[in-house]
C-alpha cells in the first residue's frame, strides 16, 4: 500500500499544480508548486500517524491498566468472599456448639448442684470462643472493607474510557483505500516494509 499512498501524495501534488495552471489561465494569477510543497505534505502526514499512534497507544495502555487493575481486585474479593464464607460457618457451627453446650449445662444444673464449679467453667470457655469467632468474623468484615475502595478504583479507571475511543480502535482492523494509500507513502519516506500489521 506504499505505492498507492505514494500514488496519492503524487497525484494530490500534481493536481494542485494543474488547478494552478487553470488559475493562471483564467484569473491571471499565479500560485507555485514546489517541492517544499510536497515535502511538507508528507511532513505533515508522517507528524499526523505519529500523533495518533501515540494517542492509541495511551489509550491502549489505560485499557489494560484499567483491566489489570479490575482482574487483581475481583480475585482478591473473591478470595476474602470465600474466606468470609469460611469463618461464617465456623462461626455459626460455634454458636450452634454454645447453644446445645449451654442446653446440657443446664440440665445437669437441674440434676446435680455439686457440678456448678464445672459449668461456670464451661460458661467461661463458651464466652471466649464467642468471642474469638465474633473477632474472626470482624477481622474478615475489614478486610473485605479494605478491599472495596480497590475495587471501586478500578472500576473507575474503566470509566474513563469512552465508546467513541474503542471504537476508533476497532475502525483501524480494515482501514480505507485512501489511508492504506497514505501509510504505504509513508512507509516508503521511512524504509519500512509495507504492512498494516
Amino acid at each position: 500500500y506504499q505505492r498507492r499512498v505514494h500514488g496519492m501524495f503524487v497525484l494530490m501534488h500534481a493536481s494542485v499544480g494543474q488547478a494552478s495552471n487553470k488559475m493562471l489561465l483564467e484569473l491571471r494569477r499565479t500560485n507555485y508548486v514546489t517541492p517544499t510543497n510536497y515535502l511538507e505534505l508528507v511532513t505533515m502526514y508522517v507528524k499526523l500517524l505519529e500523533g495518533k499512534r501515540a494517542e492509541l497507544g495511551d489509550q491502549c495502555d489505560k485499557l489494560q491498566s484499567g483491566l489489570s487493575k479490575l482482574e487483581d481486585t475481583k480475585n482478591a474479593v473473591q478470595s476474602m468472599t470465600t474466606n468470609l464464607e469460611v469463618q461464617r460457618k465456623a462461626l455459626t457451627q460455634a454458636e450452634v456448639d454454645c447453644d446445645a453446650l449451654l442446653n446440657i449445662i443446664t440440665q445437669e444444673k437441674r440434676v446435680a448442684d455439686e457440678k456448678r464449679a464445672q459449668v461456670e467453667a464451661d460458661k467461661v470457655k463458651i464466652a471466649r470462643e464467642k468471642e474469638i469467632a465474633n473477632a474472626i468474623a470482624q477481622e474478615a468484615q475489614t478486610d473485605l472493607e479494605k478491599a472495596m475502595p480497590e475495587l471501586e478504583a478500578a472500576q473507575q479507571a474503566l470509566l474513563t474510557l469512552k465508546k467513541a475511543d474503542i471504537d476508533e480502535m476497532k475502525a483501524y482492523k480494515a482501514p480505507p483505500e485512501q489511508v492504506q494509500t497514505v501509510m504505504g507513502a509513508v512507509c516508503t519516506v521511512l524504509k519500512k516494509p509495507p504492512t498494516w500489521d
